[in-house]
Formats: structure tokens, sequence, C-alpha cells
């Protein structure tokens, strides 16, 4: 299950404000889409320590909680910290599905809460982006969407 980090504390209290305002958030998202579904969401940020693990975090149990099969990927290659928000370890993350998309399946694990899976990045890289191409993450994207209602 998650750590008890304070941080990630909304997850884990589903009835708190925070967790209210992720619901709310995914509610606007739904009325944006204008009739097509909104398969896929990035977090980011221009600067560290922003808060993207612990929004994208946040966001995914919401979405998993209100029934969406959900995948949260952590794209941030240099220094990945979502498997932290789960409580699991960053082994056999993005990184390896990005060098062979077809068996994106090993590396997808059990968030601990039903409708969510995590798909980690991997160890840390200095270079990360650069060990591979749009190709790659475009044919890697595309099987996601194909299995979870959102990624």
């Amino acid at each position: 299950m998650l750590l008890s980090n304070k941080e990630f504390e909304p997850i884990v209290k589903s009835w708190s404000q925070p967790a209210e305002a992720y619901r709310s958030l995914i509610l606007n998202l739904r009325l944006m889409d204008r009739g097509e579904k909104l398969q896929t969401l990035m977090v980011t940020s221009a600067l560290p320590q922003e808060g993207k693990t612990t929004t994208l975090a946040n966001l995914a149990v919401a979405y998993a909680r209100s029934g969406a099969n959900v995948l949260a990927v952590d794209f941030n290659l240099r220094n990945p910290r979502l498997h932290q928000a789960f409580g699991m370890e960053n082994t056999d993350g993005l990184r390896s599905c990005l060098q062979q998309p077809e068996n994106w399946e090993l590396a997808v694990r059990s968030s601990g809460y039903a409708n969510l899976s995590v798909l980690t990045a991997g160890r840390a890289v200095a270079r990360g982006t650069e060990e591979f191409t749009t190709e790659q993450a475009r044919t890697l994207f595309e099987q996601l969407k194909a299995a979870y209602d959102v990624v």
C-alpha cells in the first residue's frame, strides 16, 4: 500500500478536502472533453519540487476511484518518485518498456488500489530522454491506451 508520507495523504483519505478537489478536477476535465474521451493526461512543470508526483498520484487514485481503469506512468527518468508514492521499488519500469514496447505488461504493477496500476520510471539516468525515440514512445503509449481507460 502507500507510504504514510504527508504529501500523499489526500490519496489515503478519500473523504478529505484535497481528495474532493481532485474529484472536482476530474469532473472539469470530463466536461472539457466535448464528447471525445480524454484518455491521456500529462502532469509537468518547469522546476523540480513543484508537486508533479503528488498531483499525478492523487489524480490517478481519484480517477481509479471514479471507476476508470487507470495506469499512472512515471515519465520522470532523471528523478523518478512515483514509486515512493505507492510504496514500491523502482525497477523494470518505463525505461525497459521504451526499449521493448511489446513487453510493457511485465513492468506494470498493482498500486494497492482497485482499478489503478503503476508503471515506474526504472532506474534514474542523467540523460533519460535521449535513450529512446519518439516512435518508441508512440508505440508504447498506443499499447497502453488500448489497455487502459486513462493513462
